[in-house]
């Protein structure tokens, strides 16, 4: 088959030119590869150490980035709404937080829905076009997950409940990768993120089982179905989550959240599995605590 410049006419490049942009490309993956590794050791034992710790410090830590990811979604599907939306905002995430730490969870829940319909409704108005749902939404999906954090590890067994949560969602998202690479196949959701196939979820959901019930074992919890079970649709539901912010992101044409954390990009592309599943985790204890 005659190469596509020699059909156009045109020479293809020198054998020479091409290996060294094929070594360029390798180089600059190699270099993304070792950021994302420094920057998960840095990163994972700073979520543990900050998890095992709890209270009002971990809250904090939360709820800052909480605002970080607010301003994420707003540079990804607005480019700089209207400022006062902004602080609404942010206030609303901030006056949540402050709710949560005095150990009223249900009304941080509450300022978050409050918070959103305000932003939303003020975008909508200053910006005389329809930006309610994108603003309303970024302070929902950061709101929300930060609150359903928080009450995850303020919940009963709290700290074995949110290293439960990390190890389910670290061990989907190394377990879906590895598979995905091994075993390749047909694709998940190719308009929405093109490399992603069902044996990586699959592989993602048998990690998330397995991590789970390694987790369980260490923390004196036999194993069960029901662990399994609710590592199963937790892995289900932080998948999701990934592809939820690919697809944002697709939307919009951007690549990465921010640039925040070298090798990763930013916080929501580190946090939308967990996110997810943290929201997910805080709303099953809910309804099983008979709140609901």
């Amino acid at each position: 088959m005659t190469p596509p410049a020699e059909q156009a006419g045109q020479a293809p490049p020198p054998s020479d030119e091409r290996a060294d942009r094929r070594a360029a490309r390798v180089a600059e993956r190699r270099r993304e590869l070792r950021l994302r590794i420094i920057s998960s050791l840095v990163l994972g034992p700073s979520a543990m150490v900050l998890a095992w710790v709890g209270g009002p410090i971990f809250a904090v830590a939360v709820f800052s980035a909480g605002i970080v990811v607010l301003r994420e979604w707003w540079n990804i599907t607005l480019a700089g709404t209207d400022r006062w939306a902004e602080r609404i905002g942010a206030a609303a995430i901030v006056v949540a937080g402050a709710a949560v730490i005095l150990g009223h969870g249900p009304l941080g829940l509450a300022i978050i829905f409050l918070g959103a319909l305000l932003t939303g409704a003020v975008a909508a108005a200053r910006r005389r076009r329809m930006d309610f749902g994108w603003a309303a939404g970024g302070v929902l999906y950061a709101g929300l997950a930060a609150v359903a954090s928080v009450g995850v590890r303020d919940g009963v067994d709290g700290r074995f409940a949110l290293f439960l949560l990390f190890a389910i969602v670290w061990g989907s998202d190394v377990a879906a990768f590895v598979g995905g690479r091994t075993f390749g196949g047909p694709k998940l959701w190719p308009a929405i993120s093109p490399k992603k196939t069902w044996s990586g979820a699959a592989s993602g959901v048998a990690g998330a089982v397995a991590s789970a019930l390694a987790i369980g074992a260490i923390a004196g919890h036999a194993p069960s179905f029901a662990l399994a079970g609710l590592a199963a649709l937790l892995s289900v539901v932080s998948q999701y989550g990934d592809l939820f912010e690919s697809g944002i992101k697709r939307r919009f044409g951007v690549k990465d959240s921010g640039h925040i954390i070298p090798g990763h990009g930013g916080l929501m592309d580190r946090l939308d599995s967990f996110m997810a599943a943290s929201v997910a985790a805080y709303l099953m204890a809910l309804i099983l605590s008979g709140l609901f």
